[in-house]
């Protein structure tokens, strides 16, 4: 799966409101997963955000979060999920809870590719435009996709 957008978040426990720093992860699929470490191999828990945000607030807006000690007011974020769930995440400064804010409502709006033959973009030049694809872009094959590939796609 392709990653859209990783980094260092604080994340909030929901039941003991503890700040624990994990390494976040958005993938194309539209979901948020969050991991001890950059490595993602320990998941330690993975949200729907496709379709699945009401909506998201950042910094001054987060009126019922205090951020985690040392840290600014400016990189929270509180994602409030359509079932009533909601998370709140603070980054390391206010130009970061922007670009995921950016990142989290695109991911919720777009819609997914499955099941589509994906196509590269731009077309190879020995290929004119709408004409099928040869076995190095079959189905089944890993294509490098970057998320203005993936605009000029839908």
């Amino acid at each position: 799966m392709a990653l859209v957008r990783g980094g260092w978040l604080w994340r909030q426990s929901s039941i003991l409101r503890r700040w624990k720093r994990n390494w976040f992860a958005l993938w194309l699929d539209g979901t948020l997963g969050y991991y001890q470490d950059e490595t993602a191999q320990d998941e330690e828990d993975r949200v729907l955000i496709h379709f699945n945000v009401r909506d998201i607030k950042i910094g001054q807006e987060c009126h019922d979060v205090q951020p985690p000690e040392g840290r600014s007011r400016d990189g929270l974020l509180t994602v409030n999920l359509r079932e009533g769930g909601r998370l709140h995440l603070c980054a390391e400064t206010r130009d970061d809870a922007i670009a995921w804010k950016t990142a989290l409502m695109e991911a919720n709006s777009t819609p997914l590719l499955l099941g589509m033959k994906l196509r590269s973009w731009p077309p190879p030049p020995e290929s004119p435009v709408g004409s099928p694809l040869g076995k190095e872009h079959s189905e089944g094959s890993h294509l490098r996709l970057s998320i203005a590939c993936l605009a000029s796609c839908i």
